[in-house]
This record gives C-alpha cells, structure tokens and sequence, in this order.
C-alpha cells in the first residue's frame, strides 16, 4: 500500500526527479522522433522482417537487423506493454520483456549514447515486471548506433537494484513533490 503522498509516477519522471536522467525540455526534439519512430519499426520488423525503415532511423534499423541476425534466441512475452503497479505507485513501458538467450530478461532499446541511469531503469521495470507476477533473471539495454552497430549492456549490479529501491522509497514517501 502506498503512502498518501505519493501519486503514481512514470518510471522517467522518477528517474527525473531522483537526479538521474536530464528533463524532457533538455532533449533534442529529433533525437526523441528518431528512438519513437524506431521502436515503433522494431515492432513491426518483428512481425514482418519486410517492414519499410522510417527515413530517420535508416541506419539504426540497419543496426537492429544485425542484431536480429545474432540474436535469434527471443521469445518475447510483453511487447511495449504499459505496466502499472498501484503498491508501487508507478507505471512503465519495458521495451520487451521474455525469454532473450534463454533466461527471463527485461530489454530497453537505446538509439541514444550510453548512460549510467539505464541500469536504473531496468530495475525499476524489474519492480513492476515482479509485481504482476514475472520473474527477471537479466536486466538488458541494446545500443543501436547509426553506424549501423549494436552494443549489448547488462545491468545486473546490485547497486543499481539499491538506488532504484531508494527511489521508491522517497517517493513512496513523498519526497518527490
């Protein structure tokens, strides 16, 4: 059960509010219609590997063919599925969530340059994943780059999971107002 002060926030605005990812007015408008657009393609591509790129993802959806290509072993079970918890008071969007080389995993596409608050991110998709009953074993985020490389990070560090249970913890707690 939640405190009374707290409301239910998305997984980025608690990222915001905790001081580790910048305020949307701070990101450039393309870069933002850019990671929209491709994850929308990502979707499609999925289902139909002859889906037409979005001419501003060209060479990131290049990318992501090539990791399609290394990776064969997905099995997804959510698929940008909003995810909210009312304990928690939160509610996030995981990119794909399921069976990736294997082992239960939350996944977050990235077109973006690397940072530390990723990792954050997935733990606190692991929190919501967990509250509707989906055991995580790996925490994931896939760079595509527009050289048409792909990066895999793992975000498994325990500090990672500490911070993300202190950012509940303040909000649950009202200080995030």
């Amino acid at each position: 059960m939640s405190l009374p002060h707290s409301k239910v926030r998305r997984v980025t605005e608690l990222l915001r509010l905790g001081g580790y990812a910048k305020p949307m007015p701070f990101l450039d408008p393309a870069h933002l219609k850019r990671g929209q657009l491709f994850h929308e393609w990502t979707t499609r591509y999925e289902q139909d590997a002859s889906a037409p790129d979005p001419e501003i993802a060209g060479a990131f959806c290049e990318a992501f063919r090539r990791f399609a290509r290394a990776m064969p072993r997905r099995e997804w079970r959510h698929v940008e599925q909003r995810l909210t918890s009312e304990p928690l008071q939160l509610t996030g969007q995981p990119d794909r969530y399921g069976l990736f080389n294997g082992h239960l995993t939350v996944v977050d596409w990235k077109t973006g340059l690397e940072a530390p608050w990723h990792a954050l991110q997935l733990w606190l998709y692991t929190m919501l994943l967990t509250q509707t009953g989906c055991a995580v074993e790996r925490r994931v985020v896939v760079y595509f780059r527009k050289d048409g490389a792909f990066r895999i990070r793992r975000c498994d560090q325990s500090v990672d999971a500490m911070k993300a249970h202190q950012l509940i913890t303040d909000h649950l707690h009202g200080r995030f107002q």
